[in-house]
Order: structure tokens, then C-alpha cells, then sequence
């Protein structure tokens, strides 16, 4: 038998027939190790691996698209919540702003007051709200703050006066929220003054006080006895949200 070396070169593909000579390791008999191998069991079996491989690593590019997609989800939330974010603090700043937009540096947000006596009569409710609110009184007051405020904060100063005889004399302010029933009994005493006016004398109180709202507007209901003179004034000085 002719060495390795010293055979002619096959130059085509080998045939599925064609024979390579192999070492089997595996064969404890050294008189049997070498054995023959046809072409196309080689090439059946490389294929074989081959493609096993190709879809391995297949599988992989799959699943690193799809890790690839939720990342791109998961950042796709995140930029969703830096603009709701956004959008929160351009709310609050503009809060802010209408909160401190009082024009002459007063203690209060709109320097505008309401006078109640002129404005509401006695034993009788009245919706207050802002401009164009269509409500039996317009407060331009609330013509700035937050359409959805949950509540007003209102400082209350009221003096009644007695120019001819001494009386008992007491003051009642209720309010509701617009949406309410419009009646005492569902209603809150935002304001109180009771007490004994000399002749010639008045009677004054004051206080802070909130107010449910809804679309800015409110229900007022004023209950006063007798008196000579009544001067009550009501100035918004804050708002909020629940």
C-alpha cells in the first residue's frame, strides 16, 4: 500500500461513496484502530452539528431581541413618566404663580375683596364664583386660581354697629360647595359672632376660614339679626387641592 503522500490528489468534491481512513480511539485493539469512514456519513455528521449550532445561536439573537424590546418598553415608561412628571411641575409652578400674583403685596391672592352686606342679602343663599361662572355673584377674585382647587381659604372681618339702643346681636355665615344641596343643613358654619352691642358702640370679629368649592363656585348663605349697621368684608388669601 502506496503512503499517503505519494497518492494522486483528488480534485473534485468526493462522492457520497469515496472512503476516508480513520484512527478509531475509542477501539482497545490496536490491529483494528484504523477503519474506513464514507464521505457522506463525514458530511451528514458535520452538517449535523453545524446547523444545531446555527440554531443555538439563532435562539440567542432571538432572545436578546426581545430583551432588546423590553428594554426598549421599559424606556419608552420611563421617558412616559418624566413627561407626566413635567407636566406636574409646570402645574405647580403656574399653582405657584397664580398663588403670589397678588398685585399690590397684600397678605392675601387677589387684593379684590368681597363686601357681603352689598353683595349677599340676609336669609337667602347666593352662588359666588368667578367671571362668566353665571352665578348670582361674581368674585373676580377667583377669577385666577386653579379651575379644580378643592377648596378656598377666606379671611372674614365683620363690625356691627348700634347707633340707637343696645342689643344682642349675632352673625352666621354658612357655605357649601356648589354641587351641594343648597340648604343649611348640609351646609358648614364658616363664621360666628355673637354678643351684646351698646348704643353707640360696634361689635367686630374676624377669622380664617375654608370654604369647599367646585369649578371655583360656592354657595354663601348670611344670617344676621337686627342691627343698625353691619360692615363685613371677605378677602381669598389661599386655595388648595385634597
Amino acid at each position: 500500500m502506496a503512503k499517503i503522500s505519494d497518492m494522486t490528489a483528488l480534485s473534485a468534491e468526493p462522492a457520497s461513496g469515496d472512503l476516508f481512513t480513520i484512527v478509531d480511539v475509542s477501539e482497545a485493539d490496536a490491529a483494528n484502530k484504523n477503519k474506513k469512514i464514507a464521505y457522506s456519513t463525514l458530511k451528514t455528521g458535520i452538517t449535523t452539528s453545524l446547523d444545531s449550532r446555527v440554531t443555538a445561536v439563532e435562539g440567542d439573537i432571538t432572545t436578546i431581541q426581545g430583551d432588546i424590546t423590553t428594554i426598549e418598553g421599559d424606556i419608552s415608561d420611563v421617558e412616559g413618566d418624566i413627561t407626566t412628571l413635567d407636566g406636574r411641575i409646570d402645574t405647580l409652578e403656574a399653582e405657584n404663580d397664580v398663588f403670589v400674583s397678588n398685585g399690590d403685596g397684600g397678605p392675601y391672592v387677589s387684593g379684590t375683596s368681597l363686601n357681603i352686606p352689598s353683595s349677599i342679602s340676609d336669609s337667602s343663599w347666593k352662588s359666588i364664583g368667578p367671571t362668566d361662572a353665571g352665578c348670582d355673584v361674581t368674585w373676580t377674585a377667583l377669577d385666577n386660581i386653579p379651575t379644580d382647587v378643592f377648596w378656598i381659604e377666606v379671611r372674614i372681618l365683620c363690625a356691627v354697629t348700634r347707633t340707637s339702643t343696645a342689643a344682642n346681636v349675632f352673625v352666621n355665615y354658612y357655605a357649601t360647595s356648589f354641587e351641594s344641596n343648597v340648604s343649611e343643613g348640609v351646609s358648614t358654619n364658616i363664621f360666628k359672632m355673637v354678643g351684646r352691642c351698646a348704643a353707640g358702640e360696634y361689635l367686630s370679629s374676624s377669622g380664617v376660614h375654608k370654604i369647599p368649592v367646585n369649578s371655583r363656585k360656592f354657595y354663601f348663605y348670611r344670617d344676621i339679626n337686627d342691627s343698625d349697621d353691619t360692615t363685613s368684608t371677605m378677602w381669598l388669601i389661599g386655595y388648595g387641592f385634597n
